[in-house]
């Protein structure tokens, strides 16, 4: 009951706070049994657990509106938990790669600032603070999987290393029951020699030996070859999963892993496999021993694999010779760097090589001990960046580059009967959509670009009306009103949807979200989060499902997959690295290209390819110098041409302090679509700033065709899903109400010309009262 504040400056704020070391005192010595429920979405410095005895520890996440009824029927056994852990929980935070570069490990309370930068700490400096991703490739499990096993190969001596910094692995959960598992089928002979294009389909039969019902997961885990020296490589990585039914006792179930041996590449952005006669960047896949190994979590094999199994849980194959992957396995397009020394399209690297300091990252080499990221000093800013970070238009070598130095000014607002439903059933490349798109007049095109707040604008001159975006992570957030009145649910977060390690969840609530929206006549959410658990620190975790990318780029298409059959687009977001709610406005991002693809590009390839995303959110970070939003590289080159992205990208908030780094013209030049803002919207560019500029004209005309094909492709597959439902797209519906705006205001006038009533009688009151002689 007391009222006394208690600070340990000595913590940090995924530790145990004095006040809750106080409350499991008195529960230990009061209670026969003490469950610890884990009501948070960040991984926390959990050894208290096993320091104070506690008899059970249940992770509970954010649960949403009724999630937690679950939680009572958990503990009391009626049901059977099934989840696992989607991110590494160790011991100590402050020793974890990332701790040292997303705050606190700095001393400071977020990225550091470079040494040029007079802006405090409380207040925004866009042009001011980086983030080195230091720790490569090795995030969460990665790093301590690898560490433990690079340091020595002693079975023995590697747990001892790896029990003292990790409580609880990757993948970990525990079950009121147990399973067995037996392989009973693989499509490619084990010790066979792979080819480039092969699959390895792998049919487990999983029984339950216990004596309740219950679900279990199946994790299959890659180990490819490493040579010093070489491309950097975890030791296990994540390469399939399965989440069986529920099997009732000694009932059984079969689920099929399936890998393609292309997704065991590792991305050489050095040229490290070079030789005189083989100067390949890109995908590759080095010779020698693969093993798939079948796994209870990212750190403990399947012991028990079964009397009755074709093999055992480690499945060895071979690649004869390393192999080279040109273009893209989906798309067919030519895959090659693009950020990475001269190869980097927009001038500088993004792999901080041409800082004042250059970044040095974490390696395998050396027992990764040398390399492990320390807390750094600040750092000069490199001129040639920050002038790259303050350009505002493309420049004519950048025009020229593409073809675009010399156009005519294009033809808009042209004589034309189309009308934008007319060619709902065109493909994106149809000739229609540009004789659709010349009908749109020059101030439509700036005002659908500019005016992007929670939705797109109407366009007129083609009937296209204004439809409308809402916000939410955890479904759809009513921060905006509207004449609809509409309650709608709070589902679990992200993060706790993915421990549940059952895709068919996430396309349950994609679809459900989905079906919520087309009741209130909203078209778009900015929703699911594809970036990753970076640090566990991150201010955004809620927001996004795993610190594995496959994880969660699973979780991340089959949400999309759900709400696009119901009608929905998914602006995807944050596009992408944005691991640091501090600063992240404008914040310089420095990594490798290989870390770049593989761990921060790979969620949202995986919702592209899979899961036919057609929207994007791009965040308020640099990729090295050079805002998300303004890189041709990143919007255009790599999601447009490699990965075959059709659709719109909205920005990330705008107010009128952000347009000077998140330029208008750069940014449709780039690929981004429409800025999301509302308030002083002339002040991020006007009709006439660029009226007669044929390179911006042109853009603005993309823009119009990646914002119509969103709505068109979105409307198809919801039209193949639903057959009977109304897809005519002739109305968008919802309609902004602001007259909630206006009763708070009332309301406050009223109170305020209240609160001066009764001051002026209270203060005519005291004058009369010590008139009078009377002390009031």
């Amino acid at each position: 009951g007391s009222n006394s504040i208690v600070k340990d400056e000595s913590r940090h704020y995924l530790e145990l706070s004095t006040e809750e070391e106080e409350m499991l005192a008195v529960a230990k010595s009061t209670c026969d049994k003490v469950i610890v429920v884990l009501n948070t979405s960040n991984t926390m410095e959990l050894g208290f657990v096993a320091d104070e005895q506690i008899d059970a520890c249940l992770l509970v996440g954010l649960t949403g509106l009724n999630g937690v009824n679950s939680v009572i029927s958990i503990l009391k056994g009626d049901v059977n938990p099934s989840g696992r852990t989607v991110d590494i929980y160790a011991k100590d935070l402050s020793r974890t790669p990332s701790f040292a570069t997303a705050g606190f490990g700095n001393g400071t309370d977020g990225p550091l600032k470079y040494t040029e930068s007079t802006v405090s700490y409380g207040a925004k400096g866009y042009y001011d603070a980086y983030v080195d991703y230091s720790d490569s490739v090795y995030v969460g499990y990665r790093y301590y999987e690898t560490f433990a096993s690079t340091v020595t190969t002693n079975a023995s001596a590697i747990e001892k290393i790896y029990n003292a910094f990790v409580s609880y692995p990757f993948g970990y959960g525990l079950s009121y029951t147990d399973f067995e598992w037996t392989v009973t089928e693989i499509s490619a002979p084990e010790g066979s020699d792979l080819g480039a294009n092969d699959e390895i389909a792998i049919t487990v039969d999983v029984k339950n030996v216990g004596e309740v019902a219950g679900k279990d997961v199946v994790q299959l885990y890659y180990t490819a070859p490493y040579y010093v020296g070489g491309i950097e490589k975890p030791f296990v990585v994540l390469a399939a999963f399965a989440k069986t039914p529920i099997i009732e006792p000694q009932a059984s179930a079969s689920v099929t892993l399936t890998v393609k041996v292309r997704d065991m590449a590792s991305y050489d952005c050095y040229g490290l496999n070079n030789t005189e006669t083989d100067t390949h960047t890109g995908y590759e896949l080095d010779k020698g021993k693969y093993l798939l190994k079948l796994m209870e979590n990212s750190h403990v094999s399947k012991r028990d694999i079964g009397d009755k199994s074709i093999t055992g849980a480690t499945i060895e194959y071979n690649i004869p010779e390393t192999i080279n992957y040109d273009v893209d396995g989906k798309t067919g397009e030519p895959v090659v760097n693009r950020f990475t020394g001269n190869t980097a399209a927009e001038g500088i690297p993004i792999d901080g090589s041409r800082e004042s300091v250059p970044v040095t990252y974490l390696s395998r080499a050396n027992n990764m001990v040398s390399t492990l990221p320390k807390a750094q000093p600040r750092r000069s800013r490199n001129a040639a960046a920050y002038n790259l970070a303050k350009q505002q238009e493309p420049t004519n070598e950048q025009l020229a580059a593409i073809g675009l130095d010399s156009i005519p000014v294009p033809e808009t607002g042209a004589e034309g009967t189309l009308k934008f439903t007319d060619i709902l059933d065109a493909k994106y490349s149809d000739e229609r959509w540009r004789d659709l798109i010349e009908q749109i007049e020059y101030p439509e095109l700036c005002n659908l670009m500019r005016n992007g707040y929670f939705k797109t604008a109407a366009i007129p001159s083609i009937e296209k009306p204004e439809f409308a975006d809402l916000d939410g992570i955890s479904g759809l957030n009513t921060r905006i009103f509207s004449n609809t009145k509409s309650h709608y649910v709070l589902y679990p977060n992200e993060t706790l949807i993915a421990q549940t390690w059952n895709t068919f969840l996430a396309y349950q609530l994609g679809l459900s979200v989905g079906q919520e929206a087309k009741d209130s006549d909203i078209s778009g959410w900015y929703a699911p989060g594809g970036n990753i658990h970076r640090s566990p620190f991150g201010g955004r975790n809620f927001e996004y499902f795993s610190e594995d990318p496959l994880l969660a780029g699973k979780f991340t298409a089959e949400t999309v997959r759900g709400a696009k059959n119901a009608g929905l687009y998914c602006y995807i977001k944050h596009f992408v690295a944005n691991d640091s709610e501090s600063l992240r406005e404008g914040l310089f991002t420095f990594m490798t290209e290989q870390t770049f693809r593989e761990i921060y590009l790979r969620p949202f390839e995986i919702a592209v390819k899979d899961g036919g995303a057609n929207a994007l959110m791009s965040s308020m970070n640099r990729i090295g110098a050079t805002w998300v939003g303004a890189s041709r590289a990143l919007c255009t080159d790599l999601i447009k041409g490699e990965w075959g992205f059709n659709g719109s990208i909205v920005t990330d908030w705008v107010d009128t302090g952000h347009a000077d780094y998140m330029p208008v013209y750069k940014g449709i030049w780039a690929g981004n679509s429409t800025w999301l803002n509302n308030a002083d919207a002339q002040k991020i560019f006007s009709d006439s700033q660029y009226a007669d500029d044929a390179v911006f004209v042109k853009c603005a005309q993309n823009v119009a065709h990646d914002v119509l094909w969103t709505l068109s492709d979105t409307n198809n597959v919801y039209a193949a899903y639903d057959p009977d439902a109304d897809t005519s797209l002739s109305s968008g519906g919802f309609k902004y109400n602001y007259t909630w705006v206006v009763y708070i205001v009332l309301i406050e006038v009223v109170l305020a010309a209240g609160i001066g009533v009764m001051t002026f009688f209270l203060i005519r009151n005291i004058r009369r009262n010590n008139a009078e002689g009377i002390k009031a």
